[in-house]
C-alpha cells in the first residue's frame, strides 16, 4: 500500500492525491469522470513505518497527568 490516499485511472495511468479528484472519482489528465472498475484508490498503510525500530501510529496526544493536550 501506499503512503498517501490516491486515485489511480486504468486507462490512462495518471495517479492522482488530490482529495477532490479521489472524491469525485475525477481524472485530471482525461478531464472526464471515472466509472466503476476503471479505477484503483490506495489508502495509506497506517500499520507499516519506516525505520528498523518500525515505530508506531499517534492519532494524539494528551497528558495522562492533566489531560491537556
Amino acid at each position: 500500500m501506499g503512503k498517501q490516499l490516491s486515485i489511480w485511472h486504468h486507462a490512462c495511468g495518471y495517479k492522482s492525491y488530490n482529495s477532490h479528484d479521489i472524491a469525485k472519482k475525477y481524472c485530471g489528465r482525461c478531464h472526464s469522470f471515472m466509472s466503476e472498475g476503471t479505477y484503483t484508490i490506495t489508502e495509506p498503510d497506517v500499520e507499516s513505518t519506516e525505520g528498523p525500530s518500525g515505530g508506531f501510529w499517534v492519532n494524539g496526544i494528551v497528558s495522562a497527568r492533566d489531560g491537556v493536550p
